[in-house]
């Protein structure tokens, strides 16, 4: 798996998630610094290379953007002798492609809540292209461990599927899984769907069924989440599409804007 970082501000929320994953399955990390670079830009308007260079008045350059994100990274590295194995990669250019080629043959991405442009535009790439499972670290270290308690918003679609499959190895290492179903139907689908999926996967948890009441459904898994003390929040991202999701700003929109604790999707 590997720590996708974007700007100095958020560096170390994204390290400390990423090897917060890694540690508990026992797999290694790598640390990859992203950022556009309007020099190596292809095939590209003018407007965006425009809006590149006009970015380097308000934050720099992209090589002091990267050599402050490496500072960053070394800092944190050098705080705890057993990070010296960990890896750094440094990728300008296009955010897209660069994503692509470092996330090659990993199964995890763990970016930050974006703290800048490339920021929005990498986890917009994780979201929507990557097909891997992707961590997002909240802006503020959490005082927990990120799997003491993984509550998972379920609804039995493809997306919900994907991203509970896709972190098996993460959920049965949890010290416990709440699985929240809100607004289930009469026949109590979104319940037996969940029970059926997590018991073929041997992975032990606890099911309530919710309605939201007046409140959205994002709104109303955050405060579930707050109410049991969760340590991570779960969902399957972007299962309406991605324009849709956008103009209606519906459960995975509202989360990433609000959420004050790590979350993990998939799309």
């Amino acid at each position: 798996m590997a720590a996708f970082l974007t700007d100095a501000a958020t560096a170390e929320a994204c390290l400390e998630m990423a090897e917060g994953l890694a540690r508990v399955i026992r797999r290694n990390m790598a640390a990859v610094h992203v950022g556009t670079d309007p020099v190596l830009l292809h095939n590209v308007s003018a407007e965006e290379v425009d809006l590149q260079l006009y970015r380097e008045l308000q934050e720099g350059t992209a090589r002091q953007r990267a050599e402050l994100v490496e500072a960053e990274f070394n800092h944190w590295k050098g705080s705890v002798p057993e990070r010296d194995r960990i890896p750094w990669t440094d990728c300008p250019g296009e955010i897209g492609e660069c994503m692509r080629g470092a996330s090659e043959g990993i199964e995890l991405i763990v970016l930050s809540h974006p703290g800048n442009l490339d920021g929005s535009d990498a986890l917009h790439y994780a979201l929507f292209y990557s097909g891997k499972l992707v961590g997002i670290a909240p802006p503020a270290r959490s005082r927990q461990e990120i799997l003491d308690h993984v509550v998972v918003g379920w609804k039995p679609h493809d997306n919900a599927y994907s991203t509970v499959t896709a972190a098996k190895p993460w959920l049965r290492a949890a010290g416990k899984v709440s699985v929240v179903c809100v607004n289930d139907r009469a026949d109590r689908s979104y319940e037996r769907t969940a029970r059926r999926l997590f018991q073929s996967l041997a992975i032990p948890c606890e099911i309530h069924s919710v309605a939201s009441g007046q409140a959205s459904v994002g709104q109303y898994l955050l405060d579930m989440a707050g109410t049991m003390e969760a340590s991570c929040l779960m969902i399957g991202a972007y299962h309406h599409g991605p324009l849709l999701e956008l103009v209606l700003g519906r459960v995975t929109r509202h989360v990433l804007s609000h959420a004050s604790l790590p979350l993990i999707m998939k799309h």
